[in-house]
């Protein structure tokens, strides 16, 4: 198949964004949304031949995210809950408050309805995430010799973590449904920046020194992203 100039990029791309720069860009959500950016006078054809030339990147990356989400169907749908990495499924049961136990079952009280379901396992994953990822950060900062000045918790949209220039460490709530060694990967990263406020060779060095499997690591990560979109 050859560019003929005519191509539409309605073949691959959800949002065409014209944005005040010089150069264009493709990015691709962990829900499989295309977004391409391009300058506001740049002529359509330019954008189609752009877009043409990264075709075979673009369906790989959708096939990926395809799949990644179809392996998780029960998961995004909540009929099973992410917690550690471990799933668990609701069973309602003579509780007074919502738990886990140790046959993978997250256990409801028999008093609440499955309209208030979504919203008590939030909170839940909210608080156990207050505790754990809290008392995961002051472990591994004292690791590497670090003193963070304050540790929250945030519900981004697209980031997993980060590090303030007065070294406040944020981290997705989110990272509570994560395996714990993708968890600490996240942390190691975050904790980094207080030495380093860029990606530079320097900041890889320290991360990697930490967490020798980066490049495994950071692959797991990103099939596992899905999860940034969960109970939204």
């Amino acid at each position: 198949m050859n560019y003929n100039g005519v191509m539409s990029i309605n073949n691959y791309v959800n949002v065409l964004s014209r944005e005040n720069r010089r150069t264009l860009s493709i990015s691709i959500s962990n829900t499989g949304n295309v977004t391409v950016k391009a300058p506001i006078n740049m002529p359509l054809s330019e954008i189609n031949k752009f877009v043409f030339e990264k075709r075979d990147w673009i369906e790989k990356k959708l096939n990926l995210i395809k799949n990644m989400l179809a392996d998780n169907t029960d998961i995004i749908n909540y009929k099973k809950i992410l917690f550690l990495g471990n799933c668990y499924k609701p069973f309602w049961s003579d509780v007074k408050k919502i738990s886990l136990d140790e046959y993978n079952r997250i256990l409801i009280p028999q008093t609440m309805t499955k309209t208030e379901l979504f919203g008590n396992i939030r909170r839940f994953l909210v608080e156990q995430a207050r505790t754990i990822l809290t008392q995961r950060v002051i472990s591994i900062a004292e690791t590497m010799n670090l003193s963070p000045r304050n540790i929250k918790l945030s519900n981004a949209k697209k980031k997993w973590g980060s590090c303030s220039s007065k070294r406040i460490i944020s981290l997705n709530w989110r990272l509570i449904m994560l395996p714990t060694k993708l968890i600490d990967y996240i942390i190691v990263h975050e904790l980094s920046h207080i030495f380093y406020m860029d990606h530079s060779n320097k900041f890889w060095v320290l991360v990697k020194t930490y967490i020798p499997n980066l490049s495994t690591i950071k692959n797991d990560l990103k099939m596992n992203s899905y999860i940034l979109n969960l109970f939204r």
